[in-house]
């Protein structure tokens, strides 16, 4: 069985359109919601992202209530999405990631992400 982890920079170009928005659509149709993950960092990442395109004004007031109805309706609200903490371990853990990783750009919930993996061994 496979779970995926959502990306926050990932998972906004489902409520912002932008270049791989439809990949992040045809995977929202293809891959069942229990089994995705966020993490919570991760909503509030996703909300950033809508709140900026807002205040830049590339969305209208109207897209971004509709991009923040459909973030609620799609993960934070929906039981089959599970929502994670990250335990302060993996946290700390994946500062030093960044030292590491230089050359990929990445968020750091992306480093939160590889660090929850990497401790439950799901990533070796």
């Amino acid at each position: 069985m496979n779970f995926f982890w959502l990306d926050a920079s990932a998972c906004a170009k489902r409520y912002i359109v932008e270049e791989g928005t439809p990949l992040i659509n045809y995977f929202f149709r293809r891959v069942p919601l229990d089994d995705m993950f966020c993490l919570l960092e991760g909503v509030g990442e996703i909300i950033s992202v809508i709140v900026r395109s807002r205040n830049r004004g590339t969305i209208t007031t109207r897209a971004f209530n509709q991009a923040k109805r459909l973030l609620n309706d799609e993960i934070v609200h929906r039981a089959e999405v599970e929502l994670v903490l990250p335990t302060e371990n993996q946290i700390s853990a994946s500062w030093g990631l960044k030292s590491i990783l230089l050359t990929v750009p990445m968020l750091s919930c992306f480093n939160v992400h590889l660090m929850q993996l990497m401790s439950s061994g799901q990533v070796g």
